[in-house]
């Protein structure tokens, strides 16, 4: 009997398990911008097992100390969310993910702190109508960091973005990247595996106030880069083709001092350190809730 009603309890557990999805939670800003206080969200606080919704042109999600959850993190509506310190975590299962700017505007503005995807298949997505500005702290995305049509992603200063998988400009997309060099901190972008242009993306970087050694590197990654960049700027120059290649071996681009209205001298290494390739998995489309 005890047996009986033992496997009975098992099977009752695993099919609440398998019915169980995340709780969505909104951020009101009813009493603050202070994310980690439970008076502005309703009905609740998020947690590790809830959608996290920053939705509506009024509401500005801060986090500026402690540590912030969330499952899912979806950032539209002209919703912002600050991340001045402390930390922000999103996923702790399997293929979840932070949203941002998903059919329309949405905005992260990260100058410290952390935020990190933990788990299995855990994506970034800036999406078409999304806009991510760093200009400080770390990123780390335990899978893939994904931009898509007009994304827009601005790293300056010291940041770190550290991307487990793959850095995708997916097909059809038209991203814009910016890169800022301040002073003599460099912002670093190390990726795992592969970066993925699909149709291409600009890359922009402004080193008007670059103080720095003449030469740093940029981009690290461990595996192989497919696609170009659609138009490289210096300063908002035009750097001609001819000025940086990719293939196979290795990532170089060499920007120089041409003219009297580029008055940097930049020299942008990203490098592709030669390895044995691992298998890699098919590709994925993050799955988008209602």
């Amino acid at each position: 009997m005890k047996k009986t009603l033992m496997r009975l309890t098992i099977i009752a557990i695993f099919f609440l398990a398998k019915t169980i999805s995340a709780a969505t939670v909104s951020f009101t800003g009813a009493s603050s911008q202070d994310w980690l206080d439970p008076t502005n969200w309703t009905p609740s606080l998020p947690t590790t097992v809830d959608l996290a919704e920053i939705r509506g042109s009024t509401v500005v999600a801060e986090i500026a100390s402690a540590s912030a959850v969330a499952r899912y993190v979806d950032v539209r509506d002209l919703g912002v969310v600050n991340v001045t310190g402390g930390s922000l975590a999103f996923g702790f299962s399997n293929n979840r993910w932070m949203w941002v700017g998903w059919q329309t505007a949405g905005t992260v503005n990260q100058s410290g702190g952390s935020v990190t995807g933990t788990g299995t298949n855990v994506d970034l997505i800036i999406d078409s109508n999304g806009t991510y500005n760093m200009t400080g702290g770390v990123l780390n995305v335990s899978d893939d960091l994904r931009l898509n049509g007009n994304a827009v992603f601005n790293v300056a200063g010291d940041s770190v973005v550290n991307i487990g998988d793959d850095l995708r400009v997916e097909s059809g997309a038209s991203v814009e990247f910016n890169i800022q060099l301040v002073g003599a901190a460099v912002p670093t972008i190390n990726i795992t595996d592969d970066f993925v242009l699909r149709d291409s993306a600009t890359l922009n970087i402004d080193a008007t106030n670059w103080t720095g050694v003449s030469a740093v590197s940029l981009f690290v990654t461990n595996g192989t880069v497919v696609g170009d960049f659609a138009q490289v700027t210096l300063n908002g120059q035009a750097v001609p083709a001819s000025d940086y290649q990719f293939n196979s071996g290795s990532v170089v681009i060499t920007v120089s001092e041409t003219s009297a209205q580029s008055p940097a001298l930049l020299g942008m290494m990203v490098m592709f350190f030669a390895c044995s390739k691992r298998t890699k998995r098919g590709d994925r489309t993050p799955t988008k809730l209602p």
